[in-house]
């Protein structure tokens, strides 16, 4: 599982000597200027020097960046505004009413004294006995003040399990356990470890093309687009899929003819952009009976565990221009920011489509592309986040692999699938 694509068992080293300034290409038997290279056989250059002759992409699209948001709780200021209650009782009098200075005639029944005075407000105006009811109690403010975040949210590649992802029940059930080793002379899957994992050989101009891809559904295969061509731009006329092994040679395990494949209708080969293909089996896999064949769950952009771990497989070559593997090899590798990888390599104009890893000595390889490149979920099950496009070489310090991101194509392989259901097909007549 290097980075070297080249038909198994072409002899190419006499013609290699031939192009001391450029690369060998297989597909023109000649000599060609261009050095980066697609991880499958149908994209071959064998390069005599080290030297990257690819064209620069320059990216101006904007880097990835995990904006997760910022929850603030702003619960409402609660202010108790009572209204203040005056009593205005009216002045009392201060001046009693005038005495007569003479006394009138005393008749001989004196004229009845009032006995009592005028009245004088002993009572002040009534004053509410039950002064306009205070706020004894404030406005009620809630209760439960609006939730804030007891738990922050979860950074890329720590998803909470609890959120279901697609297709299948049961998706991405897996006894992964991946060697420290690098994967150039790497190490060798155990039998069912990778039970998602398929090879994918497609037939184009007469010549065979191995890549690898994964089950997804009961009738989907997922894979890459530049699986289907050649360096000439010829398209595949029939592409085969073996399954439930992981011997390339199929022994143990089931060789079918695709009823279809379908490349994403963006895909360009000069910028790698949307490297993405689909492929339908003739009848749908039985998961119940054979634990070997599982299919894997699609990735969320949560999933992606950038500063982490992921892990790729693949019967890939094992070293630039050298052997393939008979047995499933497997690496462990670090994924890398989108920041990082920009500076390091050209990648698609939409850099939120891909995926990038860079581990020292390890690496996929030509033979490797469409195959599945899946992460850890919390609850120990697995979801592929990647799926094997390019890089320059294979291994070479300093040159990441690059990813086509799953997620980014979520709704694309929904479209061409048939829907969200893990038996779900096409209707339509494919041409």
């Amino acid at each position: 599982m290097a980075d070297d694509e080249g038909v198994s068992g072409q002899n190419v080293s006499t013609f290699v000597s031939e192009c001391p300034e450029g690369c060998w290409s297989e597909a023109s038997l000649g000599c060609s200027n261009n050095c980066s290279i697609n991880y499958s056989f149908s994209s071959t250059n064998y390069c005599s020097s080290v030297t990257n002759h690819s064209s620069s992409i320059t990216n101006h699209s904007p880097s990835v960046t995990n904006h997760s948001p910022s929850v603030t709780n702003h619960s409402p200021s609660v202010t108790n505004h009572s209204s203040s209650i005056t009593n205005h009782s009216p002045p009392s009098p201060t001046t009693a009413p005038p005495s007569p200075t003479t006394a009138p005639p005393s008749p001989t029944t004196a004229p009845p004294s009032p006995t009592t005075a005028p009245p004088s407000p002993t009572t002040a105006p009534p004053s509410p006995t039950t002064a306009p009811p205070s706020p004894t109690t404030a406005p009620p403010s809630p209760t439960t003040a609006p939730p804030s975040p007891t738990t922050a949210p979860p950074p890329p590649g720590t998803t909470t399990c609890s959120i279901t992802r697609e297709y299948c029940d049961g998706c991405g059930v897996a006894p992964i356990s991946v060697g420290n080793t690098r994967i150039v002379n790497g190490t060798a899957a155990s039998v069912g470890e990778y039970p998602y994992q398929v090879a994918v050989l497609s037939t184009i101009a007469g010549r065979q093309y191995q890549c690898g891809g994964s089950i997804i559904k009961e009738r989907w295969i997922l894979t890459a687009a530049h699986c289907f061509y050649d360096l000439s731009n010829n398209k595949a006329t029939s592409v085969d899929i073996i399954y439930g092994t992981i011997n390339i040679n199929g022994i143990g395990g089931t060789r079918v003819t695709a009823s279809r494949f379908i490349d994403h209708p963006g895909y360009d080969s000069s910028t790698n952009a949307n490297d993405i293909a689909l492929v339908e089996l003739p009848q749908p896999l039985n998961y119940a009976t054979d634990a070997k064949i599982q299919p894997i769950c699609l990735g969320l952009e949560e999933d992606i565990p950038f500063g982490g771990k992921a892990v790729a497989s693949g019967w890939g070559d094992l070293s630039f221009e050298g052997s393939s593997p008979d047995v499933l090899q497997e690496v462990e590798l670090d994924i890398i920011t989108i920041d990082e990888c920009q500076q390091k390599d050209s990648l698609p104009p939409d850099t939120n489509s891909v995926v990038c890893a860079l581990t020292l000595n390890k690496d996929t390889c030509q033979g490797d592309s469409g195959g599945p490149l899946v992460a850890k979920l919390c609850d120990g099950t697995w979801a592929q986040i990647g799926i094997v496009s390019y890089g320059f070489q294979c291994a070479v310090p300093g040159k990441p692999g690059v990813y086509t991101r799953v997620s980014a194509f979520a709704s694309w392989i929904s479209e061409n699938t048939g829907g969200s259901s893990c038996s779900s097909t096409l209707s339509k007549t494919w041409l």
